[in-house]
């Protein structure tokens, strides 16, 4: 893989990070496999974003039973329009 592709590989990760981010802002927190769904990207890609998260400490996992429940550990970026509820 040449830089090129390592910088574009990168930022889609950052892109697919955001929309987990922005989702667990506006619904809470949620168990993996709806998370999942919600973002609907290759599985090999939300997996390597939600572990950038977890490591960062943006996210918390939570065992919930055979699955997990994420929770966003960090307050939302200020460039998130306010809840309406």
């Amino acid at each position: 893989m040449n830089s090129d592709e390592a910088n574009a590989e990168k930022e889609k990760i950052e892109r697919i990070t955001e929309a987990i981010f922005e989702v667990l802002y506006h619904t809470g927190d949620m168990d993996l496999r709806d998370l999942r769904k919600h973002v609907a990207v290759p599985a090999d890609a939300f997996d390597m974003a939600i572990g950038a998260l977890v490591e960062k400490d943006d996210v918390q996992l939570f065992r919930a039973g055979d699955s997990f429940l994420v929770h966003r550990a960090k307050p939302a970026p200020a460039v998130f329009p306010f809840r309406s509820n």
